[in-house]
């Protein structure tokens, strides 16, 4: 007895092994998202352990993929082959960033006849892994022009903005195929705000709601898929504007003047203009070479022009002015002589 129990603690010991292996859950949602010139790898944080403990022990992430020439596909999702790409620090990543439960890992440029197929894991701080994510394929494509030229229109609190196509592809001629367009805004923060989360497909855009004389700037992308696989170009060059009411109120029709009473008479009929404020009379008296300015509330079509002297000739024109913050001015309406015996 006591030799067997000799030989028997004279036995290799095995290495420890955890009686539960502890790691987060697989991340399920991997995907590509684009920015202006560079595609990003997102995937969600894991919120729990395998085992429904929270919060998922993480240490960072470890991105796999593997590369395939364009039609060479046959075993693109299956396990072997696939090399280190990159490892993400959590929560501190060197490359990319983390936003809202989201990581955003910028994927490196893939020559335009490959494809890469991409899975990730995690780790915690033991290094063991997760199980491996949902795997992806992500084309190579070669980058596209933005659209251009730019150009804005500015109104009161809006500015319309139109564009072209992106030219043909200069090396082959070929005409890419957009499917939509990406709107950005830069205002006094200085950050670039993407402000049309669904892609358009029209050539124009009108953006509302602005603070009129405040400056901004405007870029436009095009959005492109092959494979199944979404490219957007870099931003135009980008266009400043200041929205605003830069549109004066109609020339002032039927303006008439004539003596009466004593002085000169000026009528005029109503402009349509919802905010205009005021009638601006311009008065030219011939003999001294003075000039004057009378203004009349909007409501007013007449007038009766008192200052007057006999024996002199006078010249009147006038415009209309609206409300706004630069009170544009109709241009004059044509000039009225009158002279007073």
């Amino acid at each position: 007895m006591a030799v067997f129990i000799g030989l028997a603690a004279c036995g290799k010991k095995a290495d420890p092994v955890p009686p539960r292996l502890v790691v987060p859950r697989a991340i399920t949602d991997l995907k590509i998202d684009i920015r202006p010139g560079a595609r990003y790898l997102v995937w969600s944080i894991p919120a729990e352990n395998t085992d429904g403990s929270r919060p998922a022990e993480l240490k960072g992430f470890s991105i796999f993929s593997k590369t395939l020439k364009q039609g060479d596909e046959g075993c693109v999702f299956c396990d072997e082959g696939f090399d280190l790409l990159a490892e993400v620090n959590f929560p501190r990543p060197k490359q990319g960033y983390i936003e809202s439960g989201m990581v955003y890992y910028p994927l490196p440029l893939i020559p335009r006849d490959l494809l890469q197929a991409i899975k990730v894991v995690s780790r915690n701080n033991h290094g063991w892994q997760s199980k491996a994510s949902n795997k992806i394929k992500v084309y190579g494509y070669e980058p596209l022009d933005p659209p251009k030229p730019l150009t804005c229109e500015p109104g009161a609190a809006i500015v319309t903005l139109n564009w072209k196509k992106p030219l043909p592809d200069k090396s082959t001629g070929e005409q890419v195929k957009v499917y939509g367009y990406r709107v950005y805004r830069q205002d006094a923060s200085q950050k670039w705000q993407l402000i049309t989360p669904e892609v358009i497909t029209d050539l124009s855009y009108v953006d509302v709601g602005l603070k009129d004389w405040q400056s901004y700037r405007y870029a436009i992308t095009a959005i492109s898929i092959f494979q199944g696989t979404p490219w957007e170009s870099r931003r135009s060059i980008p266009i400043s504007v200041v929205p605003g009411d830069y549109t004066p109120p109609a020339p002032v029709a039927e303006f008439t003047a004539f003596p009466f009473q004593g002085g000169v008479q000026l009528a005029w009929q109503a402009n349509q203009e919802p905010d205009l404020q005021i009638y601006r009379i311009h008065k030219y008296e011939v003999e001294s070479g003075r000039s004057y300015v009378l203004e009349v509330p909007p409501t007013t079509t007449d007038y009766l022009d008192v200052q007057v002297m006999p024996n002199r000739h006078y010249v009147y024109r006038i415009s209309a002015l609206d409300a706004s913050a630069r009170h544009n001015e109709s241009p004059l309406s044509p000039e009225k002589r009158v002279f007073i015996k």
